[in-house]
């Protein structure tokens, strides 16, 4: 690795130490071989003199720059490349086993000058980054010819490579003597002269030249319809919007026309004292049946001819039924218009069908007893202690044992006699 100082142009022991390297503890180029030369660039206090990715180099050596003949050797931008930009560091690919080389090492340690130049993008002279001496050794080697000598009053290749890696930048405009405020880096349909300069290098502009176009021509027919392509996958599903804002509210309909005019009804209520209409009345006092019309026209007063067509329905129930007379054998007394028969000293079972077993403490009560007592509703006979009375004794046979009929009761209400009401 040999270490250069681009501001002294010189070779340093190592980057940041800038005292004079003698030439014997450089690289040394022997003729007859080709060798791969590692230059490491760095700034006056040591940093790494950082290069370009775009920056091309040539390099060449000799052991005088008279130019009156061929270079001992000439690396162009082909041997040259960047190892790191970042680091400075290229490497040059020297080729000793030219004639002219071996012509001028012609004795040990021939101090031979070599220069590094850089060329950056838009750069055709380049900058000189080093120049300095290494020692030339001759040997026995064969000749492969020698190279071309550098012609400093021709563009070197290097040159002419980071004139097109600049690349061009070309303007248009509409007229070739147009002023420089209305040529313009975008082409329009009506632009028709273009000119051109090295992006980097800048400078004067070349001469117009005119665009190649003339006016438009008609519209071709229309060609076939082309086939269907394949339908395209579904993409995917996109956000959810964020909800719109309520409309404004809408103005008032206009007032609808006035409607007709309802016709007028009226309604009247009758009763009767069956479902034919007989007993018509106005009154519901003593009538158990009710009928209902309505008359586009008044009635004054509705008469039972009105009602033809409507329903009686009765509204009212029948009224209850009383017992018959009952007599009290223990006192010789009768009670008229029974409606509730109480049992004293009484159990009540539940029968069959809706029926209700009483059983009275009537000890020794037979057959032959029930002969004189009394009948309800000639089912049921009744002992004569019914309403209280009745004979002290024991025993626990239900005088009901031996009745013709079971009594016929509606509910029980007391755990030892039982109410009655309604028809027995």
């Amino acid at each position: 690795m040999l270490y250069a100082n681009v501001d002294t142009k010189h070779f340093v022991p190592i980057p940041g130490n800038n005292n004079v390297q003698q030439p014997e503890q450089r690289d040394q180029i022997i003729y007859g071989m080709r060798v791969a030369l590692r230059f490491k660039f760095c700034n006056d206090d040591g940093t790494p003199f950082v290069l370009n990715d775009s920056d091309t180099f040539c390099c060449g050596g000799d052991i005088n720059f008279i130019h009156d003949d061929d270079l001992m050797f000439y690396a162009g931008h082909d041997d040259c490349r960047i190892v790191s930009a970042a680091d400075g560091e290229i490497e040059v690919m020297v080729d000793s086993t030219s004639d002219v080389f071996g012509a001028k090492a012609n004795h040990s340690n021939t101090l031979m000058y070599i220069q590094v130049k850089r060329h950056r993008a838009g750069d055709l002279l380049g900058e000189t980054l080093l120049q300095d001496t290494v020692y030339a050794q001759p040997a026995v080697m064969t000749t492969e010819g020698a190279p071309t000598a550098a012609q400093p009053e021709y563009t070197p290749t290097a040159g002419m490579l980071a004139i097109m890696r600049a690349g061009e930048e070309t303007q248009f405009a509409v007229a070739a003597d147009a002023p420089d405020s209305e040529w313009s880096g975008d082409a329009t349909a009506e632009s028709r002269w273009k000119r051109s300069r090295n992006r980097a290098a800048g400078g004067e502009w070349s001469d117009p030249e005119p665009l190649l176009g003339g006016p438009q021509g008609d519209t071709g027919p229309k060609g076939d319809k082309g086939d269907k392509g394949d339908k395209g996958d579904i993409g995917p599903q996109g956000p959810k919007g964020e909800p719109g804002k309520d409309g404004a509210d809408g103005a008032d309909g206009a007032d609808g026309a006035d409607g007709a005019d309802g016709a007028s009804f009226y309604t009247y209520i009758a009763y009767a004292t069956a479902a034919t209409g007989a007993g018509f009345s106005l009154s519901p006092s003593g009538r158990k049946y009710r009928a209902e019309i309505v008359s586009p026209v008044p009635l004054d007063p509705p008469q039972l001819g009105d009602f033809s067509g409507a329903e009686w329905v009765k509204f009212a129930g029948d009224d209850g039924k009383n017992f018959q007379e009952i007599a009290v054998a223990d006192t010789g007394q009768s009670v008229t218009a029974v409606t509730r028969i109480v049992f004293e000293n009484a159990t009540v079972r539940a029968g069959v069908d809706g029926e209700v077993i009483v059983s009275m403490n009537a000890p020794g009560l037979m057959n032959a007893a029930f002969t004189g007592y009394s009948q309800l509703n000639g089912r049921t006979k009744l002992s004569a202690w019914i309403n209280g009375g009745g004979s002290a004794g024991g025993g626990n046979s239900s005088m009901y044992d031996n009745c013709d009929a079971p009594l016929q009761v509606a509910a029980a209400a007391k755990t030892n006699y039982s109410i009655f009401k309604g028809e027995l």
